[in-house]
């Protein structure tokens, strides 16, 4: 899963890498990456490698990417003509009685997935499905909060929440 930027300083272009889980064991969180000075032409390769570093041998497929595109679609649009990238996150329309598949690829955050996608992570925390070792992902789910008056939810005012995203994409998409 990941989470662009604009690469200027302000958010962070983030990956959160997830092992699916089976019967026996959790999904757990296997890689983390982090930049404040890359924009999304700069995570492409990083997007990448990653996906090649972590893909199926079994099935000889690379792993499910799922990125977000809310800042431009460029990213997998890169992975797929430049990088060849088969394996990308197939957008669904969730706001209908049936999940209806797109011809769009990528994560898309709105007002009504945000919350969906932070309500399963919590979830899966609170259930011990999800090993998440990662003290910065752990730092930053604990400042999460939701504001009744914007019914929105986000981090807190003056905490950032780049690496909570990448990794509720990644755990949306991987299940969904």
């Amino acid at each position: 899963g990941g989470d662009p930027s604009w690469g200027v300083g302000q958010d962070w272009a983030a990956i959160h890498v997830l092992k699916n889980g089976t019967v026996h064991w959790k999904d757990a969180q296997v890689a983390e990456f982090a930049a404040n000075d890359m924009n999304v032409h700069d995570l492409t390769p990083v997007c990448y490698m990653l996906g090649n570093l972590y893909k199926n041998t079994v099935e000889n497929t690379e792993a499910l990417m799922s990125v977000e595109c809310n800042i431009s679609d460029d990213i997998v649009q890169q992975l797929r003509n430049t990088y060849n990238y088969s394996n990308l996150f197939i957008w669904k329309y969730y706001d209908n009685i049936k999940s209806v598949w797109s011809n769009k690829l990528g994560w898309w955050t709105s007002a009504r997935t945000r919350p969906k996608i932070i309500v399963k992570g919590v979830h899966y925390i609170k259930q011990s499905w999800w090993d998440v070792p990662s003290p910065w992902l752990l730092s930053q789910m604990q400042t999460i909060e939701k504001l009744e008056e914007k019914q929105k939810v986000q981090a807190a005012q003056g905490f950032k929440d780049d690496l909570v995203m990448a990794a509720i994409i990644a755990l949306w998409s991987a299940h969904d």
